[in-house]
């Protein structure tokens, strides 16, 4: 159908303005039509791909004490997860979290001149519990805004922050390929209908990297910090309904 192509497009070139929100976007369009037990699984086939190639784009930026337990840490945690995705309705679970987002994201621009200020203890506890949760979330519904937050908080620049997010989602989306798998929800249909949708997926990535190459760091945080907010707002709107 044109409106799933039409959907990977924007999705994508979100994420590769700022680095996430695909996922969201793409699901909060196709929830009208199909279940997230469908959606999300097609929606990780697309998104692997593009978290090697920003990962690789920001290579330079990477930080092994930042993404490497983060990416450990949050895949323990898929397979509660993709199981909860299975067997249950995580509508009151989604608004919470999409409260929980556009809190984080109001932080992080109330601080986003101040990145290089040393975090307090619980600063970090509070991260590393965003970034077990987002484990599940992700596990659930391919949603990365949480660990987009986390990472926001450990990060002090948008190139750090892509690339650092990029590496923890690669890692975590191919746990969740072989969990799905298991677990049944990742189908031959739903390979081919990826495989459909790849080139609008690549389009629209591209097009992203383009315009957030002609943009200041500035102007590219604020737009992670906007795109995480939106995340949070189409999170509760579309579990309202």
């Amino acid at each position: 159908m044109i409106i799933w192509h039409i959907a990977i497009l924007a999705a994508y070139f979100v994420k590769g303005l700022a680095g996430f929100g695909n996922s969201l976007i793409h699901t909060g369009v196709m929830a009208f039509f199909l279940e997230n037990s469908v959606i999300t699984p097609v929606d990780l086939l697309l998104t692997l791909p593009a978290n090697i190639a920003m990962m690789w784009k920001h290579r330079a930026h990477l930080i092994r004490r930042i993404w490497l337990p983060a990416a450990l840490i949050s895949a323990i945690f898929l397979v509660p997860g993709a199981l909860l995705l299975r067997n249950l309705n995580g509508r009151i679970i989604k608004l919470i979290f999409g409260a929980v987002v556009i809190a984080i994201s109001l932080d992080l621009l109330r601080n986003k001149d101040q990145t290089n200020t040393a975090p307090t203890v619980l600063s970090r506890v509070i991260t590393w519990i965003m970034i077990v949760l987002s484990g599940i979330l992700s596990g659930m519904f391919g949603v990365g805004a949480l660990m987009a937050a986390a990472m926001g908080k450990m990060t002090g620049s948008s190139r750090e922050l892509k690339a650092n997010m990029s590496a923890v989602y690669s890692l975590n989306d191919t746990f969740r390929v072989i969990i799905y798998s298991l677990t049944g929800l990742l189908t031959w249909p739903r390979v081919l209908q990826a495989l459909t949708l790849f080139p609008a997926m690549a389009v629209g990535l591209f097009l992203g990297m383009k315009c957030a190459g002609k943009l200041s760091e500035r102007s590219v945080r604020l737009c992670i910090v906007v795109v995480l907010a939106a995340s949070g707002l189409m999170l509760i709107i579309n579990n309202l309904r």
